[in-house]
């Protein structure tokens, strides 16, 4: 038969946990919000990511240009200058240095009149920033990987390295 009176102190006191667990969590967010509050600053937080997205847009033409001369390099050392699949990463590249100068193109200029817009302009603006931020930090990580990530060059021993100073094989 079951026994309801004994199943009473297990719920209660699962019940009591589970209530003050919702309690301290409901707090921390509730201070979190209010500190939040006073302490964060929109236009602030818009100038930084524009900065930001300033110093990733500057630097990718190097970037793509150091991809460049690395990638070539690798393929006259393997005889593959003139592959379709160099000629079809050369393209690529072209196309995402394209897509670089359009991205710097389109920063929204920095707010240096003291005009004081509502908060959901600094809202709007933080958003177009970031999606800028996301495709400007996509074309940086795809040529960093795409450095990193080189084709083995085969050493006169024999022996294949990712880098001419980096061996695969343990030395002899």
């Amino acid at each position: 038969m079951l026994n309801l009176h004994g199943m009473f102190f297990p719920f209660a006191i699962g019940g009591a946990v589970v209530a003050y667990v919702a309690y301290r969590l409901a707090y921390r967010v509730a201070q979190r919000r209010s500190s939040e509050g006073s302490t964060f600053n929109l236009p602030d937080e818009v100038r930084r990511e524009r900065d930001s997205l300033c110093a990733v847009v500057e630097a990718l033409p190097a970037q793509l240009e150091s991809a460049k001369r690395s990638r070539l390099a690798a393929a006259e050392t393997h005889g593959r200058l003139r592959s379709e699949a160099t000629q079809q990463w050369l393209t690529e590249l072209e196309a995402d240095l394209a897509e670089t100068r359009l991205l710097g193109s389109q920063i929204p200029a920095a707010d240096a009149d003291g005009m004081d817009p509502s908060v959901m302009q600094w809202d709007i603006k933080l958003v177009e920033i970031l999606a800028l931020s996301i495709r400007a930090n996509g074309l940086a990580d795809k040529y960093r990987l795409s450095e990193l990530s080189e084709e083995p060059i085969l050493l006169p021993e024999g022996r294949a390295a990712l880098h001419p100073s980096m061996s695969l094989s343990a030395p002899s």
